[in-house]
């Protein structure tokens, strides 16, 4: 998430605005259940970071250096290097069936 401090006002309202995830939020406060109300607060900022312009994605060394795409790096091989930082993250091990 990047600061942006021309779009706060944008961000805040969109926080405010999305009724459905800060009932939650405020439920889990109430409810003092608070890893359900951690997620739901980090919820709040990403949907409002993101409809407010305020993400970025990190570009690759590779896109730095201005290294063209390996020819054997399909959509397959990026397929499969997502499934294995799903399962990474997840803990899960790898299938690639």
């Amino acid at each position: 998430m990047v600061w942006r401090s021309e779009h706060k006002a944008a961000f805040v309202t969109h926080m405010l605005e999305n009724e459905t995830v800060l009932q939650t939020f405020r439920d889990s406060v109430c409810n003092q259940e608070h890893q359900s109300c951690y997620k739901h607060f980090l919820n709040l900022i990403t949907l409002a970071a993101d409809a407010t312009g305020m993400t970025t994605r990190q570009m690759s060394r590779r896109m730095q250096l201005g290294l063209p795409m390996a020819p054997w790096y399909d959509a397959t091989r990026r397929d499969y290097k997502k499934r294995i930082r799903w399962n990474k993250k997840h803990n899960q091990q790898p299938t690639f069936c």
